[in-house]
């Protein structure tokens, strides 16, 4: 029977990353942090602007999840919880009535090679500071 979807050799991995000394952890834990919020920077700059709700409720929030802590990127909450800028979803992919205007996700992706890029830098510094 044929496997659906999943990470094979997850387990391996796991067992590797574990095994990572605390400063490459933690040279790739900065790197994250850095991408999140360069990339919601890049999502002010780039959102449409018509009341500003939307660029104010841009945020790279520190989150702890099951793998960890990781960071997360999002538009159209305001900081009390709300849903005060809701529509930033409807701008991004459109409605049946207006047509869509993307700046969330090609931003994301324009960034690829620059997330890239600090994750290297970040784990070259760790292997270089194990070395010592």
């Amino acid at each position: 029977m044929a496997r659906r979807g999943g990470f094979v050799g997850k387990e391996r991995v796991a067992a590797r990353f574990a095994a990572l000394k605390r400063e490459v952890r933690q040279h790739l834990a900065d790197a994250v942090r850095d991408n999140s919020e360069a990339l919601a920077e890049a999502h002010r700059r780039l959102a449409p602007v018509e009341s500003g709700k939307t660029v104010r409720s841009i945020k790279s929030e520190e989150v702890e999840g099951s793998q960890g802590r990781s960071y997360l990127n999002s538009a159209g909450a305001d900081d009390k919880g709300g849903d005060d800028a809701f529509y930033a979803r409807m701008v991004e992919f459109g409605t049946v009535k207006r047509p869509a205007h993307p700046w969330f996700y090609p931003t994301a992706r324009a960034m690829r090679k620059q997330f890239k890029r600090r994750y290297r830098q970040g784990l070259r510094a760790a292997i270089k500071e194990s070395r010592q």
